[in-house]
């Protein structure tokens, strides 16, 4: 994003090569002064406060609420109300499909890579894993999937592996259910 090259920024916070934060205050630096909006799945008044502190306006929870979405983008863009229909027309739309089908037939893939470092007892791979398919399941309408990876998630950054157990089952479980 060049200088006041876009209206708004919505900012992963957890991008692979340079995370979301470090990007924010980069382009803070560059003198962006327009709406930079935190896209994450770690909404505790702690996290979002250190989100605001990097140069956010705000911060919204992944999975995505498509009315908390519009709402933001209606309060930074003044857009008019966008309709129910126009959701369902991208929804609906041919590459979102595509989109959603590439995700689904990753679905095994990340059985494996899930039961890898669960078996090499890696529980920092697992809790990281468990917090990307979080929030892309969300993303893509699988919400018993996001759930359970949220409750590992939870359990593995607490350090309670007895839990973490059950829920990995329940990830497992959830998974399976929709390959």
């Amino acid at each position: 994003a060049l200088t006041n090259d876009y209206d708004l920024i919505l900012m992963d916070m957890q991008m692979p090569v340079m995370g979301g934060l470090e990007a924010t205050k980069m382009l803070r630096h560059t003198a962006y002064d327009g709406p930079i909006i935190a896209l994450t799945a770690n909404v505790m008044k702690h996290d979002v406060e250190i989100y605001i502190e990097a140069g956010c306006n705000e911060a919204l929870a992944k999975p995505i609420d498509k009315k908390e979405l519009e709402f933001t983008l209606e309060k930074y863009l003044s857009l008019q109300k966008i309709s129910n229909q126009k959701w369902n027309e991208i929804l609906d739309n041919n590459e979102f499909k595509k989109l959603n089908e590439t995700y689904k037939s990753k679905l095994p893939s990340l059985i494996t890579d899930l039961q890898t470092f669960n078996d090499a007892r890696q529980w920092k791979e697992l809790k990281d894993l468990s917090h990307n398919i979080k929030g892309s399941s969300g993303c893509f309408g699988f919400m018993t999937i996001s759930q359970a990876a949220s409750t590992l998630e939870m359990d593995l950054k607490q350090e309670n592996h007895e839990n973490a157990k059950n829920s990995f089952d329940k990830l497992i479980h959830s998974i399976n259910q929709n390959v």
